[in-house]
């Protein structure tokens, strides 16, 4: 997978969890991160990783996630390391 196609389903992600309260309060939770930290964060590919890697830590999450944005279940992974795999939340 591509870089420009990754960072397309990383947005796809992340757009996914903000529109879903209880995955927010989950994804807030974990990440320790506001909703303007978020935005701030859009266009870092370590942060789309960290959301592909949250999606991906709860099977009924991604799957749910792959059914509504239309993509093969097996795309957040490639997704995942196309943008470096790296999930450490607070990375600069």
């Amino acid at each position: 997978m591509n870089i420009e196609n990754a960072y397309t389903i990383g947005l796809k992600a992340i757009t996914y969890i903000m529109a879903n309260d209880e995955l927010l309060s989950r994804f807030i939770a974990l990440s320790g991160l506001s909703d303007a930290q978020i935005i701030e964060r859009l266009e870092d590919e370590v942060f789309l990783s960290a959301c592909l890697d949250f999606l991906m830590n709860n099977e009924k999450d991604l799957l749910c996630f792959c059914d509504d944005s239309n993509i093969e279940p097996g795309s957040p992974m490639q997704a995942y390391n196309a943008l470096g795999g790296n999930n450490d939340w607070n990375s600069p």
